[in-house]
Formats: C-alpha cells, sequence, structure tokens
C-alpha cells in the first residue's frame, strides 16, 4: 500500500544521489563517519555521470532507483532485498534557493531485474536519517519517523502542485 505521494523529481531539482553499502563497525552499529565509507561506489551527478543510476521517484518514505547493469557490476552491488544503504540525496528548493542534503539509511524493499536489458529498479525503503555534525565526518543516526520524512514529503508536495499548475491533470 502506498502511504505518501510519490513524484517523477524534475532532474533539475536533482542535484545528487550517493549510494554505499551499510558499513557496521565492531559492536554491529553503522558506521557514523563519512570518510571512512569511503568513495560512492554508485552516484548521480545530473550531466556528469551519464545513465548508472536514475533517481525514478520519491516520496516521504522512500525511492525507487533505476541502475544500470555495467554500474552495478563495476561497483560490486547486487542490491538483494533487504540490504541496508547508505544514502546521500542532495535536492534542490527553488523557493529558497537551497541545497537540501538528506543523509539516509535504506532498505531494499524489492527490486527488479529487465532480463534483456539487465538493467535493475529498486525500491527503496527509508529506516534511518542522519544529521551531519557541523565540521566533522561524523553523522548522528535517528530512526525515520515510520510516517515518513516531514521535510522530504513537503518538498515532494510543493514539486507535485508546481507540476500541476503548469501542465494540469493531463
Amino acid at each position: 500500500k502506498r502511504v505518501h505521494l510519490r513524484l517523477e523529481p524534475p532532474s533539475q531539482y536533482v542535484l545528487g544521489v550517493a549510494l554505499w553499502p551499510q558499513q557496521l563497525d565492531a559492536d554491529a552499529r553503522p558506521v557514523s563517519n563519512v570518510k571512512a565509507w569511503g568513495r560512492p561506489p554508485l552516484v548521480l551527478i545530473p550531466g556528469k555521470t551519464g545513465g548508472a543510476l536514475r533517481l525514478v521517484n520519491l516520496s516521504a518514505s522512500g525511492l525507487r532507483l533505476e541502475v544500470a547493469h555495467e554500474a552495478r557490476k563495476e561497483a560490486g552491488m547486487e542490491l538483494e532485498i533487504g540490504q541496508y544503504l547508505n544514502l546521500l540525496l542532495t535536492l534542490h528548493e527553488p523557493s529558497t534557493k537551497a541545497v537540501l542534503k538528506h543523509w539516509l539509511v535504506a532498505r531494499v524493499q524489492n527490486r527488479y531485474e529487465d532480463y534483456t536489458t539487465k538493467e535493475l529498479e529498486v525500491g527503496l525503503r527509508i529506516v534511518n536519517r542522519g544529521q551531519r555534525q557541523p565540521d566533522s565526518p561524523e553523522i548522528v543516526w535517528s530512526k525515520a519517523p515510520e510516517d515518513g520524512l516531514p521535510d522530504l514529503e513537503n518538498w515532494v508536495v510543493r514539486r507535485h502542485l508546481e507540476l500541476f499548475r503548469e501542465k494540469g491533470l493531463g
């Protein structure tokens, strides 16, 4: 069941997506130092990274990504159901000209692999949100609300309304 509005975000508002497999420390807690994660194996930077990764849609509680076969192979990430990922989602807020950075932990909920093209579509559920500490590579994690992230929901609804005003129902 879908609780939240899903939006295929206008590409000019998606500034980037970076994915890392989640790493755990000796106590089985997520590693909170971003620098320890290394370079993200899968990255979307519009206009720079080609078609390796595409943000298909976004809601307050999750997102759907399309991952090219070659990019997935190169990154060594199969994105299996139940796998946890660290994610940085960077969005543009046109009303304030702000750059919104969302540090997230997401779980792979579902996956669909096209057996001809080998492209993969994965549905991710946001389970934790992170707060980056000022002047530090540390992130403090907290559980994401069951009903989604309010600031992400507001962003999605505002973009949906803008698109509706521009294009109408059709």
